[in-house]
């Protein structure tokens, strides 16, 4: 990393800019945003890396039984200990993210950026040496309407989850870049 500081003084005090540079090498990724096209969201979650899957698993199931949400979908980016999931269940952004700030081990960095933006990104695009599984399952029913859009997107990266019938799907994919 390379850093420029700039200092000029101004009226007896110094007003100084800092000008950081690095190299690193980006990577495009693909990823779906919660929101649906009929304004809802639906609670998707990234959790913190290094987490044990029971863990996450258990922290999900809290969220589930307290707010009476539906199946809920673990994926995990193997071999790494790095999980997310999702549940189509189509909530105002409020309690979506609610849901999601009261679920334990979720990742800050996510939380933070899903605030700035006013919704969540989940990546669906594999990492380079890595492979997506979808790793676990809290089934449950509830009374909350459901996005089959997203859950049409999903069902085409992972064969478990149950494809919709949909005339057409009004969800699409987001490209992005990273550095990881």
């Amino acid at each position: 990393m390379k850093q420029l500081i700039i200092r000029i003084p101004f009226f007896g005090r110094t007003l100084a800019f800092q000008l950081r540079t690095w190299i690193a090498k980006i990577s495009t990724h693909y990823g779906v945003t919660n929101q649906t096209p009929d304004g809802y969201f639906i609670p998707m979650w990234d959790f913190a890396e290094d987490r044990d899957l029971d863990i996450i698993m258990e922290s999900l199931s809290k969220v589930q039984d307290k707010y009476g949400l539906s199946t809920i979908y673990v994926f995990q980016t193997f071999p790494t200990e790095s999980y997310r999931a999702v549940c189509f269940d189509k909530l105002i952004f409020t309690k979506s993210m609610g849901i999601i700030c009261m679920t334990d081990n979720i990742d800050h960095q996510y939380l933070r950026f899903s605030w700035i933006r006013l919704r969540c990104v989940l990546r669906l695009s594999s990492k380079i040496f890595t492979e997506e599984r979808l790793v676990g399952t809290l089934p449950a029913i509830s009374t909350f309407e459901k996005s089959l859009d997203h859950q049409a997107i999903f069902s085409k990266f992972y064969n478990s989850i149950p494809k919709p019938t949909l005339d057409k799907v009004r969800v699409t994919l987001s490209k992005y870049e990273s550095f990881r």
